[in-house]
């Protein structure tokens, strides 16, 4: 396992300074548009090596580490079971929980993007769909850092996210 798994990575706060729900797609969901910001305020998360077998694969701490789950429905849970069964059986994901849970600002799409971005340092990367099936947020919140989009080159930190609505009709 290479020495960037014990580094921390960060996941800002996202923030909706616009939101435009469209048609519904044939598939049920909604077109969706979005303008979002990153804050200055965030998780930290840290993909280290196992050190013994019988620990659990995702530890939380922080201010509002408490109030998250371990669980399977975690989306650090679920984007990390996108990766080879060596991810879970060799590696442990600390998470430092500084955002509220479920107040709105995308901390759980953030962690989970986190999360690929250190494991894509290791692993190869799933296949695009695999990935949207965890949301529409976590496309955006991969690229908050990357340039990765001719719109996130100009607006710096803001970035246009398409995607799909989770609301089907």
């Amino acid at each position: 396992m290479n020495a960037v798994f014990n580094v921390w990575e960060y996941a800002p706060a996202k923030i909706n300074l616009n939101l435009a729900v469209g048609c519904v797609r044939d598939d049920g969901y909604h077109e969706l548009q979005s303008l979002v910001v990153f804050a200055n305020i965030g998780d930290r998360v840290m993909v280290t090596k196992r050190v013994h077998d019988d620990q659990d694969f995702l530890s939380i701490t922080g201010p509002f580490g408490q109030d998250l789950s371990t669980g399977a429905d975690n989306l650090i849970q679920k984007a990390a079971a996108l990766y080879s069964e060596d991810v879970r059986q060799n590696c442990l994901i600390l998470l430092e929980k500084n955002l509220p849970v479920s107040s709105g600002i995308g901390g759980g799409s953030a962690d989970a993007a986190a999360v690929i971005r250190l494991l894509d340092r290791e692993y190869e990367r799933p296949p695009g769909p695999c990935l949207s099936k965890l949301g529409a947020d976590i496309p955006v919140c991969l690229i908050w850092d990357r340039g990765e989009s001719e719109a996130a080159a100009r607006l710096g930190r803001f970035a246009w996210s398409f995607g799909q609505c989770r609301y089907a009709a």
